[in-house]
């Protein structure tokens, strides 16, 4: 197991895996319960901590990427305020 791979948990007995719920909290980049490898093309993938750096496929992912900025456009350039 690599250093920065989290725990896993693999059973087959239905009591255990009911067990886990909202109020239990994970810190995992995907749970599975009850199934295995089930995705959807519209998730994000990504892991926690040293596992994963941000989200790829979403709104997170696409965040690493952008930068704020702010372009200001006049569209009457004479001298304005106290510039005139």
């Amino acid at each position: 197991m690599a250093p920065y791979e989290g725990p896993r948990a693999v059973t087959a007995a239905q009591r255990r895996c009911t067990s886990v719920g909202p109020e239990v909290a994970l810190r995992q980049g995907t749970v599975w319960v009850s199934d295995h490898h089930p995705y959807v093309p519209q998730a994000e993938l990504g892991g926690i901590e040293q596992s994963g750096v941000g989200r790829e496929l979403g709104p997170a992912g696409l965040a690493e990427w952008r930068e704020t900025k702010r372009i200001w456009r006049t569209t009457n350039p004479s001298a304005q305020g106290w510039f005139g």
